[in-house]
């Protein structure tokens, strides 16, 4: 059942279509237009990359936006195991999900409107791809990039940008489809808790643990800083700025956009009710392309006097571990572990304003 919370405040900027995409000029369309049938909360579309894989999840969906969490896996090398690489929040709207949708009756529409012209070559036919063709609707603008979705449902199926440089054409993006699935996370309908909407900035402080064989390591204080940017009925969109510390301190790391909400894992709550009847060794979800195991590790009380659900997403390249307390939901503890690196990442909650 599709589930459509309603916003409390408004996004100030969703992600709006590029200006060189085919549909820059029906900003106006895309913010009216309702999401497709198939969206709900829970969705993870996964796009293979030149690097490795893109998995977008629908952190929220409000009745004018949709909010996303992305996460990037890469390999270094061909031989190297599929590895978390990269995460950051995105919003786009309800109807125009950040490119990965367009509600199939205006895609159709922009289709017909865009084919009487000579900005943007549009075609129909079959798109074929690892044994299955869609009926779909191909955009081209020039040597700028290309977007295909299923006609039927919107879908993206194919994003490719370049960009012309005084060495010449060069691709910079490219998205191939590899599979749409719903994760039945147990806790996804909950609700958040009261305080989520009261706070403005959560800081954690922790520290980076490089292991090198035959050394005894290094270990690099930080802090990370979180601002929260805008509020809905079930999500948060915040900024992140890190700190290093000690006697090198680096320069504080560029300010990355997050989201939080119900349907993802690692962010900064999850529901308290949703999250109370775990249990200790529970599968919650497991992923075919990037084959990550999401598990339940602990459930009770800690060696810091806290009683919590410790969550696991381990995968070939990385494990996280996420501390949410029972009582408020609140993310206590994250550690990520890049075992091939010999890196540790941990950090605490440490302070909310």
């Amino acid at each position: 059942m599709r589930r459509v919370a309603l916003a409390i405040s408004l996004i100030a900027s969703p992600l709006p279509a590029a200006e060189d995409s085919p549909f820059a000029a029906y900003q106006a369309e895309l913010a009216s237009a309702p999401p497709p049938e198939w969206v709900n909360e829970g969705l993870r579309l996964t796009y293979e990359t030149h690097e490795g894989l893109t998995q977008a999840d629908l952190v929220a969906l409000t009745e004018k936006y949709s909010v996303f969490q992305i996460r990037k896996f890469a390999r270094m090398r061909p031989e190297d195991p599929l590895t978390l690489s990269y995460t950051y929040g995105a919003v786009g709207f309800a109807g125009f999900g950040s490119e990965y949708w367009v509600e199939p009756q205006l895609l159709r529409k922009i289709a017909e409107d865009l084919s009487k012209g000579d900005a943007c070559k549009v075609t129909r036919g079959p798109y074929a791809r690892g044994g299955e063709s869609r009926q779909a609707i191909r955009f081209e603008i020039g040597r700028q990039g290309t977007w295909i979705y299923e006609e039927s449902t919107g879908l993206l199926l194919h994003l490719s940008r370049s960009a012309v440089t005084p060495f010449g054409v060069m691709p910079v993006l490219r998205l191939e489809f590899v599979r749409r699935r719903e994760r039945d996370l147990p806790w996804k309908m909950g609700r958040p808790p009261d305080w989520l909407f009261k706070l403005t900035r959560y800081i954690y402080r922790g520290e980076q643990i490089q292991r090198v064989p035959g050394t005894p390591g290094a270990s690099i204080p930080l802090s990370a800083y979180s601002v929260v940017k805008e509020k809905g009925e079930n999500w948060i969109l915040y900024e992140q700025t890190t700190k290093t510390e000690g006697p090198w301190p680096a320069p504080d790391s560029p300010a990355v956009t997050y989201t939080s909400g119900p349907t993802q894992v690692g962010g900064l709550w999850l529901p308290p009710l949703g999250i109370k009847d775990l249990r200790r060794g529970q599968l919650l979800d497991e992923d075919p392309d990037t084959r990550t195991r999401l598990t339940v590790a602990h459930v009770g009380a800690t060696d810091y006097g806290r009683k919590v659900v410790t969550l696991a997403e381990e995968g070939p390249g990385q494990r996280l571990m996420m501390d949410y307390e029972i009582e408020t939901g609140i993310l206590l503890i994250a550690t990520i572990i890049y075992p091939n690196a010999g890196q540790t990442i941990q950090t605490r909650f440490a302070g909310k304003e």
